[in-house]
Formats: structure tokens, C-alpha cells, sequence
């Protein structure tokens, strides 16, 4: 029982004994529960300065930190909750009654419950403020030291020391004064937190013995402390100043150089009166030896710096790169004219991680190296070596490297070597040129001439020997004429010189002859060299030898343009003969004449012995017909058995007559009987001819309307010639460019129906309209349907154009419906024989009525005109049936003026017969007309056929034609065709004529 209140009083006592080490050492104890409510120990509060309230913990702490801190705190509680990790952050505290703030190190381990889950997290924070103050003086003097090794300038490094002293210990204001050249005077060093005003007056302070803290320091080598600056003797001059600036304390310490000499002093100020520390004077010493070393070494490498310019002077004024290699360091050091000649800024050199010898080309490291090491093992006493080297663009330079050591150990050991560089690169390719231009002149695989400018021969090569089979002995003094061959004129080398003197040079083809006396072509070019002064001194030609490329050529020139088989010019030079014949024609207002021969019967002797003889008999007509022709005509041979001949230098005026015999000698050679191996061939020709200008047209033209004419004379049976008739092929162009030009309106919408009413004269009622085509054509106006009609007539363009006829017309009726106006729908068409009798036509007037299934069928009737030539009418009338299934009527228009009236009257289905104008019109004055209408209005009536006259223009037409018995009629005199806008008001407002209505009274009386 002893024994165990023993060991828990000792245990007490430990306990006891650890909270008064927690609480010397600054460490307090957290514990953070699942709940998130948090406890701290006594010593937590007492190490945030903070009174003891437990239930406020969490408040104080927040106030603590900075927002950012204590979202990095929050997270990292909240993920050791749920990780099971360890919580442990750094941060600052900013306490209530302490200016400086505190560094405090926080950790924390969770605690598990009996079901392993964590219910609490305990830990301890810990003061370390003066550990981090120890760590950011340290990386502050690296800092400083860092600038120093990288020769920053002075007034920055000393910045950089007062600015990190001052930012450790905010209550601090530091200076650094300079000791001047003169060793008298303190001049400003570095002062940022001081007052502008007092650090202005204290600049070039003399020194002295009670002069403030820094004179006096600076004049006795020693530290001078002056805690109160308004009671110490030294500021008796300076308190005001203070004052002013509101200094309390100044400590100075003198900066020395490494001989121990003043050369500058480090201060720190207080606002108020202030006793140093041994940690102070610590700070002091330790910073006033930064600052010596930042002063001496800023001197020794200004010291260094105006050496080195000295030297890089010299070395500029060289156009020489200088290197330093230090062996010892492997590191190499630079100027800056080695950087420029590779093409690089000298912080580009200095900063790059490239090696010398990877500048050095591939090829000429190894040697390099070499030399270098034979300099280094004392085998040679100099490094010099030409070689290239990389430029930062990409290509390579030469350069002289020279060099050798200038510093070796005791041993002997190499330790520096130094050396230059010089860019030759012009001088080694100028050596290049010249070797260059000696092998060119060599093995050049041109003949080489160099002559004076007498032309006497200075020098030559060894193909011009090859060449020529002249040495150069036999060439070297002569006169460079002596090659001449005779056959080009004295002209030709007087316009030579003259080119050559004018412009420096001159290249064309020479015809000269070697020492055998056999010729050759040269294609030569002579240049004139000048010097200087631009003074010629010498000519040099270049030549080569194109005998066998001219005869080449010459032999291509042939096949390009002449035939193979019979060497008669082919397509191609017939072409450019027959483009000059028409050239000279206008020039001397000739006639020419093309003439297309195609031979009859040539493919049957091919069939029946061969191909081989069908060439033999080519060769043979080819002369036969060669020798017909004039002088001056052409023939060629265009591909087969088709051949064309230009005869040229016709008279205008008779150049048929004059062209008769040709042709005539033409058929004759043709036709004459052949006899080769034994075999006597007879064949002909057949000849189309045509004249220029007469058919005015170009050479490509020409040949084709000569092949038109040879066909209409192998059709119209061969062995003779046709001549092109321009009138018929003008019609047809124009017959062609009008058909063109309907399809093209017919594309772009430039058709419009108009529609002239049909009346019943008896009754007074509008039976219907006839649709009427109209062209609407630009810069013409409104053009009718005799102006476009014939012209497309038996043309496809015609059954397009009639569909769009039924079509338009089927639209017009849809819309009427939709006006209900109670208009009259009918609406007849006109339907050529052509459109008619297409074996199609029946299923495209069902597709149109398809696709218009709002219109009754009956309301279209399809008028076929009589007068066309039907040439089945059986035929036309299995196809009017089927039509009229469908539900449209049909008619016969312009009946009485066709081939059979009375047969298609009676076996054609038409249930409406219209009396041709042409008749109604000349009826009230021609008995003859008057009989026509009355038969055909009787032939109606016996057929039982409705009849309606076309025509009417008076009002005498409309009654006689009642008087006959003909109650339908439409003409000028009822209304002219009319846009479809206008019929519903015409419609409207129509009335017969008076005389109608009065007849018909009469007729109903009666």
C-alpha cells in the first residue's frame, strides 16, 4: 500500500515536473474532440499571452492567425479525422501585446476509441521563433552572399543586408556608411528605413573622435554604443537632428577590410533609448563582416573589370575571340567577340551549357583535341589549328585557333591555357574559289578557250583538246579564228563582237571544224572579264559540243512534223502551213482553198490483203496525188486513209474555176488503177472543198466544214467533190442559236400564257379560253408564237416546251377554282403532231394530272392542229382514246386547211372542229371562202360535232356565221388574248353584240 502511494506520488511529481518543463521550454498541450470542441492546457494560453477561458479557446485561436493559415489549419484537423494522418503545420502568430510576431510549430496525433474510430486528436504547439530567426538570417546571408558571387552591384548588395537585418527586427533601422578616397569622409551607403532629410545631412560627415556613433567609430577603429542619443557627449551636434527623425539609440560598428583597416561602419538605430543586447552585438559584428566582404570584393573585381577592358580592347581591335580555360575547374571563360563571331550575345555564351568542342564540326574534333593535347603534354609548344566551328544559325565559319599554357604547377602540370580566335572565313573561301575554279578549268566537261583581248589564245582546257585534236601547244598564241569553219558569213561574228562588246557577253551556236577538217556545232558562250577599273582584260568561252543533239533534234523535228508512212507533212505542220496561207491571203487579198480527201474503198483492200499493202497503196496515191497539185499547194496526210491539201494563191473572184483542174487531177490520181505485187487495186476519193475568206472562219474551222462537204460528196456517191455552202451552214448556226435560245427561256421563266375567251354567240355565255404561248424576251418586248414556233418545230426543245403549256394551263385553272369567281374553267392547248406522237405521251399527261388533282381532267381539251402531218392516224387515235380516258377533250384546229379533212374527221376523236381563220376572215366578200365555212359547218353537223369559228374581228362575221348555223366563235372581235389577271373582269363586263342578240330574239320567235 506504501509502496503504491509512493509511486503515485512520484508520479504526481513527474507529472508536476513536466508541466514546469512545458512551461519554461513554451510548449502547450491541445486535444481537439469529434465534436470539433477544442481543450487547451494552461501553458497554451500562457504562450499566446491570453487569459485562461476555456470555453473561448477556439475564438482567441482564430484571432491568431492569418486567414490563410487557419484554412490550411481547419483542412488538415478535418483530414486527420478522417485519414488517420498526423496533423503538423508551421505558422505565424500574431500576439496581442508583442510587436514581433511568433513562429510556432504545431502537431498533432489522432486518438482512437474502443471501435477504432477516431474520437480525439491530441497534440502540442511549440514556440520556434528564435530557431526561425536563426534559419532567416541564414538564408538572408546566402541570399547576400549569392549577389556578391555573381558581382551584383554594391549598392544593391548593401541594400540587401540592411533590408534583411531590418526585416527580422522590425524595431530596428539600419545605415551603412562608405569610407571616401580620401579616407576623411563617411558618404551614404545604403539607408532605406532612415529619413531622406537626415540621411542627406549626414552624407560626407568628416570623421572624428565624438563625432555621433559612425565619425567616432569610423575614426577609432572601434564599436561605439550610444543608447541615449539626447545625454551622450558624441551628438552634442546632432540632437536636433535625431530628434527630427525621431532616433533614439545608435550602435556603430566599423567595417574593416580583411588588412583590418576602416573602410565603412554599420549602424542600428531606435526610436527609443535602447541597450544592446549580446544577441545585438552578436548581429552587429556578424553583419559588418558581410558588409566588408561585399566592399572588398566589389573593389577587386572593379579592379578586374577595367583590366579586362583594357584587354578586350585590344583584343576588339584585333577582330580576335579570347579564351581562358582554367584546367584545374574545367571552366572556360569568354569575350564577347568569341560570342559575336559564332553569331551570339556574350550573356548567351556566358549562360550556355554547350562545351567548346561541341562548337568544333564533327570532322575536325579529333584533331583539334589532338593538338590542344600535344601543347598540354609539352610534345608541341603552340596550339595552332584552322578549323570550323557551329554558328548559332546553323552553318559553320572557319577559324585560327591559337593558344598555348600559361600556367603550370611545380610538376609541371598544366593548370591554364589561354588563346585566340580569328574568323577566316573569307580567306578560306577565297583559297576555295581559287582551288575550286583550277579544278572547274581542269575537268570542266566544257571546252574552255581564255584569250586576250586580241584574241589570241592565253590558255585552254583538256576537253577543248579532246574536242578540237588540238594540243594545247598547237592553240596556245593562235587566234582563236583559226576553228572557223566557213560556214556561217562574215555578218554572223561582226553581230557576235558587237553583243559581246555591248553587253559583256554573248552565247549562241558556232559551226567550226576540228584539225581532222570534220565539222561540228558548238553551243558556245563568250563572257568579257574586267578588272577593277572595268577595264576588259581577257575573254574566256565556254563550249559544248551539240553536233549530235542538232542531228537528233533535227530527226525529232521531222517526226514531229511529217508522216511516217508517207513523208508527207502531218496534222500538226499542216496546221501551221495552212495559219500562213491564211496570212498571206489578207496580206495580198488572195483565195485559199482546203481541200478534205477521204478514200473509198481503202478499208476493203486493207480487209482483203493486209495492212502492208494498204500502206504500199498509201505511199503510191501519196505521190500520185502530191504530183496533181500546183506549185506552192500543200498536201498532208491527217491520219488514216484521209488526207488535205491547201491550195493557195486563188483569184477572189473566180477561185471555184480556178480550183476545178486540181480537184479533177486530185480524182484522177485517186481512181487511176494501182498495181502493186502483181495485184491491180482500184479505189477513188471523195473531195470536200472549202474557200478562204470566203468561209471566214479560223484554220480549225476550215478543216471542218471541208470534212462536212467531203461527207455530203461520199453520200451524194462518191469519186467526186462537194463545196461548202456558207449560206446553209450560216442558217443552221442560226437555226441552232435560236433553238439555244429557247431553251434558255424556257430555263430562266421568260414564257407566259395569254388567253383569248370563247363565246357562244346565241346564248351570250363564255364557254372557255384558248391558251396562247408568248415569248417575254429582253431588249425585244413580248414576242408571239409565230416569231419562235417554226423555228423549234420537230425539235425535243418543242414537247418540253408543250408540256410547260399543259402545265402552266393546269395551274391556271387550280387558281381560278380558288378565286370562285364563277369563271369559265375550260382551257384548250395546242398540241404539235411531234409532242402528239410520243410513245410517252400519255403517261406524262397523266403524270401533269396527277400533280394537279384539284383540277377535273375535262376542264383541258387538246387541240391537234390539222394541218399537221399525222403519220399514223391510227396511231394518234389509239392515243387520243387513251387521253380522253384520262378525262381531257381534244379538237381539230385550222380545220379545212390540212392533207385529209374528211379522213381524220372521221376516224380521229375529236368532239370540237374549228374553222381556220383564214377562212372566216375572207368569207363576207370571197363566195368561195363562205362555201368552205358553210361545208365544213355541215360536215360538224353530220359528223354530230360541236364547230367554233376563229376569226371573228367584225361584228358582220359573228351574225353571218349564226345565219350558217355556228353558235361558237372567238376572235378580235369578241376579245384579243389577254394576260390571266385580266379574264376575271373581262368576264365581268362582257356583252355580245347588239345585232347577236337581236337575231337571236328572231330565231327564238321563230
Amino acid at each position: 500500500m506504501n509502496r503504491r502511494k509512493n509511486t503515485e506520488k512520484k508520479l504526481l511529481d513527474d507529472k508536476s515536473h513536466l508541466y514546469d518543463l512545458h512551461k519554461y521550454a513554451l510548449i502547450g498541450h491541445w486535444e481537439i474532440l469529434a465534436d470539433r470542441s477544442t481543450h487547451w492546457s494552461e501553458d497554451m494560453y500562457r504562450l499566446f499571452e491570453i487569459p485562461f477561458q476555456s470555453a473561448t479557446t477556439s475564438k482567441y485561436f482564430a484571432a491568431l492567425l492569418n486567414s490563410k493559415d487557419l484554412r490550411i489549419f481547419t483542412t488538415s484537423i478535418e483530414k486527420s479525422f478522417v485519414t488517420g494522418e498526423e496533423h503538423h503545420m508551421q505558422f505565424q502568430v500574431n500576439l496581442a501585446n508583442n510587436q514581433q510576431p511568433r513562429w510556432i510549430d504545431c502537431r498533432g496525433k489522432v486518438i482512437l476509441d474502443d471501435n477504432n474510430q477516431p474520437y480525439k486528436i491530441s497534440g502540442f504547439v511549440h514556440d520556434i521563433s528564435d530557431i526561425k530567426k536563426i534559419e532567416l538570417r541564414e538564408k538572408a546571408n546566402s541570399s547576400i552572399l549569392e549577389l556578391i558571387a555573381s558581382n551584383e552591384q554594391l549598392p544593391l548588395i548593401l541594400n540587401s543586408i540592411v533590408n534583411s537585418v531590418e526585416q527580422n527586427n522590425p524595431q530596428m533601422l539600419c545605415s551603412i556608411l562608405l569610407l571616401d578616397e580620401t579616407g576623411k569622409h563617411l558618404i551614404h551607403g545604403a539607408a532605406p528605413s532612415l529619413p531622406e532629410f537626415y540621411s542627406l545631412a549626414i552624407n560626407g560627415v568628416e570623421i572624428g573622435e565624438g563625432v555621433g556613433s559612425c565619425g567616432s567609430a569610423a575614426f577609432t577603429n572601434k564599436r561605439v554604443i550610444v543608447a541615449d542619443i539626447q545625454t551622450h557627449p558624441n551628438w552634442h551636434l546632432y540632437t536636433e537632428l535625431a530628434k527630427e527623425a525621431k532616433l533614439g539609440s545608435c550602435w556603430s560598428e566599423p567595417i574593416r577590410s580583411t588588412q583590418g583597416q576602416v573602410i565603412g561602419t554599420f549602424a542600428i538605430y531606435h526610436r527609443d533609448i535602447h541597450h544592446p543586447t549580446i544577441e545585438n552585438i552578436n548581429l552587429i559584428e556578424q553583419t559588418a563582416n558581410l558588409a566588408s566582404i561585399a566592399i572588398e570584393r566589389t573593389e577587386v573585381n572593379l579592379a578586374l573589370k577595367a583590366s579586362d577592358e583594357r584587354m578586350q580592347l585590344v583584343l576588339a581591335g584585333a577582330g580576335l575571340g579570347y579564351w581562358d580555360w582554367n584546367i584545374v575547374t574545367s571552366n572556360v571563360e569568354r569575350n564577347e567577340r568569341w560570342a559575336t563571331m559564332l553569331g551570339y550575345s556574350y550573356d548567351e555564351i556566358k549562360n550556355t551549357t554547350k562545351q567548346w568542342a561541341d562548337f568544333v564540326h564533327p570532322d575536325d574534333r579529333a584533331k583539334a583535341w589532338a593538338s590542344i593535347n600535344n601543347v598540354l603534354e609539352e610534345k608541341t609548344k603552340c596550339h595552332s589549328l584552322e578549323y570550323r566551328m557551329l554558328t548559332k544559325s546553323g552553318n559553320y565559319i572557319w577559324v585560327h585557333d591559337q593558344a598555348n599554357v600559361m600556367q603550370r604547377d611545380v610538376n609541371g602540370k598544366p593548370l591554364r591555357m589561354s588563346g585566340t580566335h580569328s574568323d577566316i572565313t573569307e580567306r578560306k573561301l577565297s583559297e576555295e574559289k581559287i582551288k575550286l575554279a583550277a579544278s572547274v578549268f581542269s575537268h570542266a566537261r566544257e571546252s574552255i578557250i581564255i584569250s586576250d583581248t586580241k584574241g589570241l589564245i592565253i590558255d585552254v582546257n583538256d576537253t577543248f583538246t579532246a574536242l578540237t585534236g588540238y594540243s594545247r601547244t598547237d592553240a596556245v598564241g593562235k587566234n582563236a579564228r583559226f576553228l572557223k569553219s566557213g560556214e556561217q558569213p562574215p555578218e554572223f561574228y561582226h553581230d557576235m563582237w558587237k553583243t559581246l562588246n555591248k553587253e559583256g557577253h554573248w552565247q549562241g551556236e558556232l559551226w567550226n571544224r576540228r584539225k581532222n577538217g570534220e565539222l561540228y556545232i558548238e553551243m558556245k558562250t563568250i563572257s568579257a572579264v574586267s578588272n577593277e577599273d572595268n577595264i576588259i582584260t581577257h575573254y574566256v568561252a565556254l563550249g559544248n559540243d551539240i553536233t549530235s543533239v542538232k542531228e537528233h533534234q533535227n530527226q525529232l523535228e521531222h517526226i514531229a512534223h511529217f508522216d511516217a508512212l508517207t513523208n508527207l507533212p502531218n496534222r500538226s505542220l499542216l496546221a501551221d502551213r495552212l495559219s500562213q496561207a491564211m496570212l498571206q491571203c489578207q496580206r495580198n487579198s488572195k483565195s485559199l482553198a482546203v481541200v478534205f480527201l477521204d478514200l473509198d474503198g481503202f478499208k476493203t483492200v486493207n480487209d482483203a490483203y493486209g495492212h502492208d499493202m494498204g500502206d504500199d497503196l498509201l505511199i503510191a496515191l501519196a505521190t500520185k496525188m502530191k504530183a496533181a497539185l500546183r506549185q506552192g499547194d500543200s498536201l498532208s496526210r491527217i491520219g488514216g486513209d484521209e488526207f488535205v491539201a491547201v491550195l493557195a494563191d486563188l483569184p477572189n473572184a473566180t477561185v471555184a474555176e480556178d480550183c476545178h483542174p486540181v480537184l479533177q487531177r486530185l480524182l484522177l490520181a485517186a481512181s487511176q488503177p494501182i498495181t502493186i505485187n502483181g495485184i491491180v487495186l482500184n479505189i477513188s476519193a471523195s473531195i470536200g472543198v472549202t474557200f478562204y475568206p470566203q468561209d471566214n472562219v479560223n484554220a480549225d474551222q476550215l478543216m471542218r466544214h471541208a470534212d462536212q462537204a467531203m461527207y455530203i460528196a461520199k453520200g451524194a456517191g462518191k469519186n467526186h467533190y462537194h463545196l461548202f455552202d456558207t449560206a446553209q451552214d450560216d442558217a443552221v448556226k442560226v437555226q441552232r442559236e435560236s433553238i439555244e435560245a429557247v431553251r434558255y427561256a424556257l430555263k430562266n421563266d421568260q414564257f407566259v400564257l395569254y388567253y383569248q375567251p370563247k363565246v357562244n354567240m346565241q346564248t351570250g355565255r363564255v364557254t372557255g379560253v384558248e391558251a396562247l404561248i408568248r415569248w417575254q424576251k429582253p431588249g425585244r418586248g413580248l414576242l408571239s408564237p409565230i416569231d419562235f414556233l417554226p423555228i423549234i418545230e420537230n425539235n425535243a426543245i418543242s414537247i418540253e416546251l408543250g408540256e410547260w403549256v399543259i402545265n402552266t394551263a393546269l395551274n391556271q385553272i387550280s387558281l381560278w377554282q380558288k378565286m370562285a369567281l364563277n369563271l369559265p374553267l375550260n382551257i384548250s392547248v395546242n398540241i404539235a403532231a411531234v409532242q402528239l406522237q410520243q410513245p410517252d405521251f400519255t403517261k406524262k399527261l397523266a403524270a401533269l394530272l396527277n400533280a394537279h388533282d384539284d383540277v377535273d381532267p375535262h376542264h383541258l381539251q387538246l387541240e391537234v392542229l390539222e394541218t399537221s402531218a399525222l403519220d399514223d392516224v391510227q396511231h394518234v387515235s389509239e392515243i387520243m382514246h387513251q387521253c380522253m380516258a384520262l378525262g381531257v377533250n381534244f379538237s381539230l384546229d385550222d380545220f379545212g386547211t390540212g392533207y385529209s379533212s374528211l379522213t381524220y374527221l372521221r376516224r380521229l376523236p375529236a368532239s370540237l372542229i374549228k374553222i381556220d381563220q383564214s377562212f372566216v376572215r375572207d368569207m363576207l366578200h370571197d363566195p368561195d371562202d363562205l362555201a368552205i365555212v358553210e361545208g365544213i359547218i355541215a360536215l360538224a353537223k353530220s359528223f354530230k360535232r360541236d364547230v367554233i369559228a376563229e376569226g371573228v374581228e367584225t361584228i358582220e362575221h359573228g351574225t353571218l356565221l349564226l345565219r350558217l348555223g355556228c353558235d361558237l366563235a372567238q376572235g378580235y372581235g369578241i376579245a384579243k388574248p389577254m394576260p390571266a389577271a385580266n379574264f376575271p373582269l373581262w368576264v365581268k363586263n362582257w356583252q355580245p353584240a347588239e345585232a347577236w342578240r337581236t337575231l337571236r330574239l328572231k330565231v327564238n320567235n321563230n
